[in-house]
């Protein structure tokens, strides 16, 4: 399947999902993969809790303090009051260990923003939690794609 074919099927997909699959603020997972800190690190994105985000996604991913920084400034100048509604768009299980999600948070003027996940079992074994191992907040669905494929 070429991308541009995928592309066209995953918005088919979402477009064709409606209102049941928007989640205003709180973020539903495709599937119970017991990861409650990853579910906690969307809901605090959707409320507009970006610090609390940035500290969970932070936690094991290679962020440098520079891309947390320009992070943080550009969600409270860009959505400084949350996101009114939260999809899952893409999950995948990668492996028995590793999963990947691809989640769209669509702010009240109809903006987006989106987030790649790339997780793994907890290596300090915390139940209900998830590794972070790679992450992308991007408004570009492109790029979403891009680290998809």
């Amino acid at each position: 399947m070429t991308k541009g074919i995928f592309t066209a099927a995953v918005i088919s997909a979402v477009l064709l999902t409606g209102p049941t699959n928007l989640y205003a603020k709180s973020c539903e997972t495709l599937v119970d993969d017991h990861a409650a800190n990853i579910r906690a690190a969307e809901n605090h994105l959707a409320n507009g809790e970006y610090d609390a985000f940035i500290s969970i996604i932070d936690e094991q991913s290679t962020l440098t303090p520079e891309t947390k920084a320009e992070m943080r400034k550009a969600l409270y100048a860009d959505f400084p009051n949350g996101f009114a509604k939260c999809r899952h768009l893409l999950y995948e299980e990668v492996s028995t260990v590793m999963s990947r999600r691809g989640v769209e948070f669509i702010d009240s003027n109809g903006l987006s923003l989106y987030v790649f996940l790339l997780s793994t079992e907890s290596s300090t074994g915390v139940p209900d939690t998830r590794d972070i191992l790679k992450v992308l907040v991007t408004s570009d669905f492109g790029q979403l794609y891009d680290e998809w494929n």
